[in-house]
């Protein structure tokens, strides 16, 4: 069965390290620690991951591991953590490429985006998502947070002759949250009664909520 692999410049989970990794060596190695912890997800389930397995996975010591990884959900976080760093600094090149397009069609752009970008890696984010606590400080919905508000405010800023928050900070906190809600819920429980486009589109409508016109 193919492995997971990461591209050239693929970005660290910085935020679970026990120490961050300088040598190009060391970098392969805490890439290869994910992947394996991605592979034994897909191939042997969620519960069948443990530090030892991975590390089996991955062809490393036991030791090894432990150098970057306190334990097995600090790798479950790296896996998710890395995805949204990616993710995330291609919607920044997105946004710099449509920054003029109504706010409309800049979040509809986003959304298919991020559906289309989880699309390969579903069968190993549904388990983790669904065991991870939501509201954790390192969980995908603060991470997606992060993400998502940073491009919101950098929009409107770059707009601000055009669009106002209607509620200010307290309408995009809300608007943000409960849409990232629905996102992660459409991840794990597609529903089998309305399509991905009727769904993107009833949540780009319920963001612009909070954006009205100057």
């Amino acid at each position: 069965m193919k492995r997971y692999v990461h591209s050239e410049g693929d970005p660290l989970p910085h935020s679970v390290l026990l120490k961050i990794p300088r040598q190009p060596r060391s970098i392969e190695m805490v890439h290869c620690i994910l992947n394996a912890g991605m592979d034994v997800i897909r191939d042997s389930g969620l519960q069948a991951m443990t530090t030892n397995r991975v590390a089996e996975q991955a062809g490393i010591s036991i030791g090894s591991l432990y150098q970057y990884f306190a334990n097995r959900d600090s790798i479950l976080t790296g896996i998710i953590e890395r995805s949204l760093i990616g993710a995330d600094k291609m919607l920044q090149n997105l946004q710099v490429q449509q920054i003029d397009l109504p706010p409309e069609q800049l979040l509809k752009s986003g959304l298919l985006f991020m559906l289309q970008y989880y699309e390969p890696y579903l069968e190993v984010a549904r388990p983790i998502l669904r065991d991870a606590p939501l509201l954790s400080e390192k969980s995908a919905a603060t991470l997606m947070e992060r993400v998502l508000s940073d491009m919101l405010r950098n929009y409107m800023l770059n707009n601000s002759d055009k669009y106002r928050l209607v509620n200010g900070h307290a309408g995009l906190y809300v608007a943000v949250n409960s849409g990232i809600y629905l996102y992660l819920k459409w991840i794990l429980e597609p529903s089998p009664f309305i399509t991905q486009e009727q769904f993107t589109d009833t949540l780009v409508n319920h963001l612009m909520a909070a954006i009205e016109e100057v």
